[in-house]
C-alpha cells in the first residue's frame, strides 16, 4: 500500500480534530474567566459551566448529524467530491466563528461550531479509506493505531496554537480570531493536497436517496444489531467516559486547581504527546504480542482504574500528579479506541465498511454531545462527583466488554 495515496486521509484527519480540540484551551478561559470580557460579569461560576457545555456540545452535534448526510453523499458521489464539500464547509464555519469571535456574539458563536461540526464529519469517509487501502486486518489495525496517533499531533498543535496564540498577555496582538484562521488555513492547503493526491477509493452509488432522520436512523440501527450491539454499547460508554474528562480538563483544571494558563496549557499538550505515543508506537507491539480482543479488555480496565485514582487525587494539591495521571489515561484511551474501531471494523464485510463506520462516528459524536452537557451539570452540582462519573462510566464499559469476552474472541477474523 502506498504512504502517499493514504497522506490526504491522514492529512484531513488531522484537520477535523484540530477544529475540534482547538477550542479546548480556548473557550474555557473564554466562558469562566474574564480574560477576553466575552460574557457579562454578573453571570455566576454555575450558570458559565452550563453555558460551555452548551458551547461545547453544538460541535459534536453538528457532527452527529451531519455525518450520516456525509457519507450518503459520498456513496452517491464519491469520497473525493465529499471530501472537497466537507473541508469547504470547515473552512466557512472556522471563518463565521472568526467573526462570532470578533463580535463576542454568544448564540452566534454556537451556531458557527454547529455548523463547523456538521461539516467534520470526516472520520467515517477516513476510517473506510484505510479499509480500502489495507491489505489485511494487522496492516489496518496498525493503520488506524496511526490515525489515532495522527489525532494526537493535532491535538498538541490545537492546544499549542489554540492556548498561546489566543493569549494577548503573551503578545498584545494575540486573540481567540488567530487559532481559527490557522483552521482556516489549514482548510485551504486540505484542498490542495486532496486535488492533487488523493485518488477515489470506491465507486460511486447514485442510487442511495437521502434521509433526513439518517443520524438518528444509523443509532437505532447500530444498536439493535446484535452482532454489533455489544461493540458499540462499549464504545458509547468509553467515549462519555473519556470525553466528559478530555472536554472538561480545562475547566476542571481552572476550577480545581486555579491553574494558570500556562500550566493549563502545559498539561493538554502532556496529554496529547502521550495519546499520540501510545497510538503511533506502543499500539504496534501491543498488536503483534497479544490477540485482539485482549488489548481494549486490558485497557479498558487501566483507564478505568487511573480515572478512580484522579478522583482521589483531585483531594490534593498535586497539579504535577494530577496531570501524570491523565496522561498516563490518555495512552490507554487512545489504545482503545483504535482497537475497539479496528474490532467493529472486522466485524463487518468490507462491502458495508462505511456504512459500519458511519455507524462508528454516529455513537462517537452522539458520546461528545452527551459528555460537555454531563460534564457541565455535574460540575455546576458537585466538583468532586467528576472523575468519580467518568471513572464509573468506563468500568460500565468493561464490564459490558467483559461480558462478552469469549463471543468476541470467538468470533474475531
Amino acid at each position: 500500500m502506498s504512504r502517499t495515496r493514504l497522506f490526504p486521509v491522514y492529512l484531513i484527519y488531522f484537520l477535523d480534530t484540530f477544529s475540534f480540540a482547538i477550542v479546548f484551551p480556548l473557550f474555557s478561559s473564554l466562558i469562566l474567566t474574564s480574560l477576553y470580557d466575552f460574557l457579562p460579569e454578573t453571570i455566576s461560576l454555575s450558570h458559565r459551566d452550563i453555558l460551555l457545555g452548551i458551547l461545547t456540545a453544538a460541535f459534536p452535534l453538528g457532527l452527529f448529524l451531519g455525518a450520516p448526510f456525509i457519507g450518503n453523499f459520498a456513496d452517491r458521489r464519491g469520497r473525493k467530491f465529499a471530501f472537497y464539500i466537507t473541508i469547504t464547509g470547515i473552512l466557512a464555519g472556522s471563518l463565521l466563528t472568526v467573526c462570532a469571535l470578533a463580535l463576542k456574539a454568544f448564540y452566534f458563536l454556537i451556531f458557527s461550531r454547529l455548523l463547523t461540526g456538521f461539516f467534520s464529519g470526516n472520520m467515517t469517509l477516513c476510517l473506510a479509506s484505510i479499509t480500502d487501502l489495507s491489505q489485511n486486518p494487522k496492516v489496518r489495525a496498525k493503520n488506524y493505531g496511526l490515525l489515532t496517533g495522527l489525532g494526537g499531533l493535532s491535538w498538541l498543535a490545537a492546544m499549542i496554537i489554540g492556548g498561546e496564540l489566543s493569549d494577548p498577555r503573551i503578545f498584545p496582538a494575540f486573540n481567540p480570531t488567530i487559532p481559527f484562521f490557522f483552521a482556516a488555513g489549514g482548510a485551504l492547503i486540505n484542498l490542495i493536497i486532496l486535488s492533487l493526491y488523493f485518488k477515489e477509493t470506491s465507486r460511486p452509488h447514485a442510487k442511495h436517496p437521502f434521509q433526513f432522520n439518517k443520524a438518528f436512523h444509523n443509532l437505532v440501527h447500530a444498536f439493535s444489531s446484535s452482532h454489533h450491539r455489544t461493540l458499540y454499547l462499549v464504545l458509547l460508554f468509553f467515549a462519555i467516559g473519556w470525553m466528559i474528562i478530555m472536554q472538561w480538563f480545562s475547566g476542571y483544571s481552572l476550577e480545581r486547581y486555579h491553574v494558570g494558563r500556562e500550566q493549563l496549557v502545559l498539561g493538554l499538550i502532556s496529554i496529547g504527546l502521550c495519546w499520540t505515543l501510545a497510538g503511533a508506537i506502543l499500539n504496534r507491539p501491543l498488536i503483534n504480542r497479544i490477540t485482539l480482543p485482549n488489548i481494549p479488555l486490558i485497557f479498558l480496565f487501566v483507564l478505568a482504574v487511573l480515572l478512580f485514582l484522579s478522583n482521589r487525587l483531585s483531594s490534593t494539591d498535586s497539579y504535577s500528579s494530577f496531570i501524570l495521571i491523565n496522561s498516563i489515561a490518555a495512552a490507554a484511551a487512545s489504545i482503545i479506541l483504535s482497537n475497539l474501531l479496528n474490532l467493529i471494523s472486522l466485524s463487518a464485510n468490507r462491502t458495508i465498511q462505511g456504512e459500519t463506520m458511519g455507524f462508528s462516528q454516529s455513537v462517537l459524536a452522539l458520546a461528545q454531545f452527551i459528555s460537555p452537557l454531563a460534564g457541565g451539570m455535574i460540575l455546576s452540582q458537585k466538583i468532586s462527583y467528576f472523575y468519580l462519573s467518568a471513572a464509573l462510566v468506563t468500568s460500565i464499559a468493561f464490564l459490558i466488554f467483559f461480558k462478552e469476552f469469549r463471543s468476541l474472541t470467538s468470533n474475531k477474523r
